[in-house]
């Protein structure tokens, strides 16, 4: 199986603009979660997983934790979105989400849940 790509998106640094911000300049890139391979972001230990559920009913999402040592991990196991809901999850301490591959692993449940991660 292998997992999709989320690109990491910038924070848009408005000293960066000189004051000429254009409409769509600070949006956030949603793209649909793949709920069959599963999704992937580079871990560098400054992410945020946004993810919105666009479906009428709840869906889930699962951020998959790496072993801290303690035999705790990290994962954020199918957590609960409401129709329209829009949660924010945070990629670090990168210890507990960084996979022996370099990544953060995504899964949803279904492609109703759309995903954009931002690099702060």
């Amino acid at each position: 199986m292998a997992r999709t790509l989320i690109t990491a998106n910038g924070i848009l640094d408005m000293r960066d603009q000189d004051f000429n911000l254009a409409a769509g300049d600070a949006d956030l890139p949603f793209e649909a979660g793949d709920d069959v391979n599963g999704n992937m972001t580079p871990a560098t230990g400054r992410e945020l997983i946004f993810a919105q559920n666009t479906d009428v009913g709840a869906q889930t999402i699962t951020v998959d934790g790496a072993a801290l040592g303690d035999g705790r991990d990290g994962a954020i196991t199918d957590y609960s979105l409401a129709a329209d809901d829009i949660a924010v999850f945070k990629g670090y301490p990168q210890s507990a989400y960084r996979q022996t591959d370099g990544m953060i692993h995504i899964n949803v449940s279904d492609t109703t849940v759309k995903l954009c991660v931002v690099r702060v």
